[in-house]
């Protein structure tokens, strides 16, 4: 899924839409999402918790705040002309057990700079990955809003 989409999903631990538990995956769950809409329902479980009602909530706002989040990177990506960062990732946080008064606590930090490499042109693998991102992040949004 990386050489189409710049990007994987990979969440080796997270609880269940249900809270009942959680849910564990391997790397090879993320590499086996091959299509656009793999990825978009994976980040659609990602980004489902439980609500105070004994339900299931898409955490709108921490997904609007990783798009503003990912916009700013966006655009040092885009002026970068001199760094590839083979191998490194995002990592998404949000807090998943808030009320409807809470603040909605989203963070995102970008991690493993083991393998960056000064190149001629910048990072186009990178960029195509916070298109994606970004693309399904507000595809989600457009559908909650239906």
């Amino acid at each position: 899924s990386s050489d189409l989409f710049g990007m994987r999903r990979y969440d080796p631990t997270h609880p269940k839409a249900d809270n009942s538990g959680y849910v564990n995956v391997d790397k090879s769950f993320g590499k086996s999402l091959s299509s656009r809409d793999q990825l978009l329902e994976g980040l659609r479980e990602f980004f489902t918790s439980p609500n105070s009602n004994n339900g299931k909530i898409l955490r709108t706002q921490s997904i609007s705040n990783i798009l503003m989040l990912l916009q700013l990177l966006r655009r040092w990506f885009d002026d970068n002309d001199c760094l590839c960062f083979y191998s490194s990732s995002i990592l998404l946080v949000y807090e998943g057990l808030t009320d409807g008064g809470s603040k909605h606590l989203t963070n995102m930090k970008m991690v493993d700079f083991g393998h960056v490499r000064r190149e001629a042109g910048g990072d186009h693998g990178y960029i195509l990955g916070l298109r994606t991102l970004s693309g399904l992040l507000n595809d989600l949004l457009e559908m909650s809003a239906l």
